[in-house]
């Protein structure tokens, strides 16, 4: 019975979780897979669809993640910046182009910690941005990788992004920009604002 509460206590807890994730239009992160399960919420009259990677280590998650790729009309495609360009990625994302997909590619993570003494001797470190040297070559690395796999598509666009360094300085707009998060948020407001109904009137029919 103690443990048929405990579970019944976890369950709970669980599922407030995931309704307060809802509310605040976050998605839980597992810890082992980049996305901990199916999520989703409603924003500027679109459905946001968050999932595991269509070659999830769990079958059930792969496959259930491929429908919903198959019925999306944008997919936002993420990659760490420790590892841009992964084959596997780069012809996932080739894959997707040829059947016609709008895929925008974000590197995601584009910081690290910078460490330094300050005036009393002692070790500080804060989190920084990496150059936009750095960052250039990784985005223009991956969109050529990704062109090698598919014909030119004039609409792919690489982004470079730190969520986390966004996080850390949501206060300061200078800041925001570098990180990165301010291109993506415009990119989806013309995609949702200039196409969103458009693609609600075309899909139902087709």
């Amino acid at each position: 019975m103690r443990k048929q509460r405990e579970c019944r206590k976890n369950r709970a807890a669980a599922l407030d979780a995931k309704r307060n994730l809802a509310e605040q239009r976050k998605f839980a992160v597992g810890a082992c897979e980049t996305t901990a399960s199916i999520q989703g919420f409603k924003l500027s009259g679109l459905t946001w669809i968050d999932s595991p990677g269509l070659h999830s280590k769990t079958g059930e998650n792969g496959g259930l993640a491929q429908d919903y790729v198959d019925a999306a009309d944008l997919i936002l495609y993420p990659m760490s910046s420790s590892q841009p360009g992964r084959k596997t990625d780069l012809e996932e994302i080739a894959d997707l182009l040829q059947k016609g997909k709008r895929v925008e590619v974000v590197i995601t993570r584009c910081d690290m910690t910078d460490v330094d003494v300050n005036d009393a001797g002692e070790l500080v470190s804060q989190l920084v941005m990496k150059s936009e040297e750095d960052r250039k070559e990784q985005s223009d690395h991956v969109y050529k990788e990704i062109v090698k796999q598919k014909q030119r598509d004039d609409q792919l666009e690489v982004l470079t992004v730190s969520v986390r360094y966004a996080e850390e300085h949501d206060d300061n707009s200078a800041e925001l920009e570098k990180s990165g998060m301010n291109a993506l948020f415009r990119k989806l407001t013309k995609l949702t604002q200039s196409e969103g109904v458009r693609l609600k009137e075309k899909t139902p029919g087709k």
